[in-house]
């Protein structure tokens, strides 16, 4: 089957030069010493839109330590090990499809679709010169993630149409058509755009969308009501603070003679709807306290009124409209960091009147999102070891809300880290301890593991058990005596149960799996017998809060028969999956 995909898609790049395309060039790497040298047409990638994500499917490759995407070749994202899922000889990844509204590219295919490129490596960190393409694959995708526009200003001459979402609304282009065959064409950049002859009367204005550098606009359109100018309405400066106290200024002299003051929004029927009344003792300036929003988060568009009676009356003084955007750091609640897990309350404003429905969160690949929204309460939960410690991630939680639109806000947090004291322990001939730290400045390390003061075996010298080098090249010139060989030299003989002690190390191979996970292959030598040795450390939180570091040491090559020393009781509950596991539990910080 390959084989006939290989002459499918010369055939198809031979059409594409024969009728004047150019296909995308990508840059060839397969002469380089830390590259793959492979045929990327070989490697059959598939691609679907699910939600807010594409679904990423291709083929591993032999000799891979990491695999990336981009939308170019410029710019490469590494796929984290936790993002990656393998099933049959072939890797599935999920990648937001905000990638594509928040990143250009030069890679853009035309009708409206997508060019996202995947990249492999032999190296575990690679630099940009050591990814190899695999291939690029088209994406067709719906404008679900194109931001609606608004009308954020209406005066007697003009409208000001914006996009309430930053995040989602670079690189698209917008032609709108309005009045008697009246049309506007404008990119996303140039938002807020005004139009100048919009008259005084309501009307509609259709809005087309269309993905920069594609060929024409698409089939989903929308339309935006344009409400009539408000002879009411009066220059009243009305701007949000940092605190989110909305502050007024210039308020008209007139609004003194009205009773009542408020903060309304704007139905779909042009109506003003209160959502904060109260007495006018107000005069010339004034400071609205964010709680008349309610508790929580709140964001819509809003006027301040002044009124007799009602808000809708005729003698009402109201100001133009102003977009109220409370941050979600501001509101949230029952934070918990975690080192591989996260939780969060946001309570939301009943004023905003959501249901479940209205509520989606995403951003984070691979991790399994809980989410429930009861009593105006918002609560999310990623479960102990999905996350990786130390790293920041970014949940993009998206609210559709009524008469205003979706709106995606971010929140931010960075995992916390594993360093502390940690023991493993059955009786006094059975144990073993150790002092995680992290790695120092620099390193492509997370952590460094050291001997520790409680272990049994203790020398009085602070050994590094972990890594063993920072570069494996770095065996070759081991001499006598050296702190390297010593620390090496103290593991072999807490867990060899033979007679016969390494006189020499010949090769270490050290593989990086994520940032709480490592591995070193050693071969060592001793009364010249070749044997190797796999030693692995990775870290695991429960959801209990309680954390581990997993020891794992077993002979891959050598000797038959079993020179190690073993579990008494291996517990898979902690991840102790074999004789030659010990899980040391974390007892406290350095």
């Amino acid at each position: 089957m390959r084989k006939y995909w290989f002459y499918i898609i010369n055939a198809l790049l031979l059409f594409m030069i024969l009728a004047g395309c150019s296909p995308m060039v990508y840059e060839d790497l397969s002469n380089d010493d830390n590259s793959i040298s492979i045929d990327r047409n070989e490697y059959e990638i598939e691609a679907s839109e699910s939600g807010e994500s594409i679904s990423i499917t291709f083929d591993s490759v032999p000799g891979a330590r990491s695999y990336g995407y981009g939308l170019s070749s410029k710019d490469v994202t590494k796929f984290a090990k936790s993002e990656l899922s393998f099933s049959s000889g072939s890797y599935t990844a999920n990648i937001s499809r905000d990638i594509f509204s928040s990143s250009p590219s030069s890679s853009r295919a035309s009708g409206g679709k997508f060019s996202i490129v995947l990249f492999a490596s032999t190296m575990q960190e690679p630099a940009a010169s050591d990814w190899i393409i695999l291939d690029a694959v088209d994406v067709s995708l719906s404008l679900g993630i194109a931001p609606s526009l608004t009308v954020s200003e209406r005066d007697e001459t003009s409208i000001t149409l914006d996009a309430r979402s930053e995040a989602i609304s670079g690189n698209m282009s917008y032609m709108v058509e309005y009045g008697e065959g009246k049309s506007a064409v404008f990119d996303s950049d140039e938002l807020p755009f005004t139009i100048e002859d919009a008259g005084t009367e309501a009307f509609d204005i259709t809005v087309y969308h269309k993905y920069i550098g594609s060929g024409s606009y698409c089939d989903l359109t929308q339309t935006v009501s344009v409400p009539e100018f408000d002879p009411r309405q009066a220059d009243i400066e009305i701007s949000i603070q940092e605190d989110g106290s909305i502050a007024l200024s210039d308020i008209p002299a007139e609004a003194d003679n009205l009773s009542n003051m408020g903060v309304v929004s704007m139905g779909a029927d042009n109506k003003l709807s209160l959502i904060h009344s109260q007495m006018n003792n107000v005069s010339g300036t004034a400071t609205l306290d964010k709680s008349i929003f309610g508790t929580g988060f709140y964001v819509g568009s809003v006027r301040v009124v002044f009124y007799n009676n009602d808000p809708n009356d005729d003698d009402a003084i109201i100001s133009s409209s102003i977009d109220y955007e409370a941050e979600l750091d501001a509101v949230k609640t029952d934070e918990k960091i975690g080192r591989q897990s996260y939780s969060v309350s946001i309570p939301v404003s009943d004023k905003l009147g959501l249901t479940d429905a209205d509520i989606t969160v995403s951003g984070i690949p691979g991790a399994e999102i809980s989410r429930s929204f009861e009593d105006g309460v918002l609560k999310i939960g990623i479960g102990a070891g999905e996350l990786l410690s130390r790293t920041s991630y970014s949940l993009d939680i998206s609210f559709s809300i009524p008469s205003y639109g979706k709106i995606t806000k971010a929140l931010d947090f960075t995992t916390n880290g594993f360093e502390g004291s940690y023991e493993w322990k059955v009786d006094a001939s059975n144990q073993f301890a150790v002092i995680v730290e992290t790695a120092p400045e620099g390193s492509k390390y997370n952590y460094y593991v050291y001997t520790s003061p409680l272990d049994i075996k203790y020398t009085g010298e602070k050994l590094c058990l972990s890594p063993l080098f920072e570069n494996d090249g770095d065996a070759a010139n081991l001499s006598y005596g050296d702190e390297k060989l010593k620390a090496y030299r103290w593991n072999n003989e807490k867990w060899n149960t033979s007679s016969m002690k390494p006189d020499a190390l010949s090769k270490i191979t050290t593989t990086i799996k994520n940032k709480d996970s490592v591995s070193a292959d050693v071969v060592s030598k001793a009364l010249g017998i070749s044997v190797t040795t796999r030693t692995e450390l990775f870290f695991k939180e429960k959801a209990d809060g309680s954390c581990y570091m997993v020891f794992h040491n077993e002979i891959t090559n050598g000797p038959g028969g079993s020179y190690l020393r073993e579990n008494p009781s291996p517990n898979p509950d902690n991840f102790e999956e074999s004789p030659y596991y010990y899980s040391l539990l974390r007892i406290g910080d350095n």
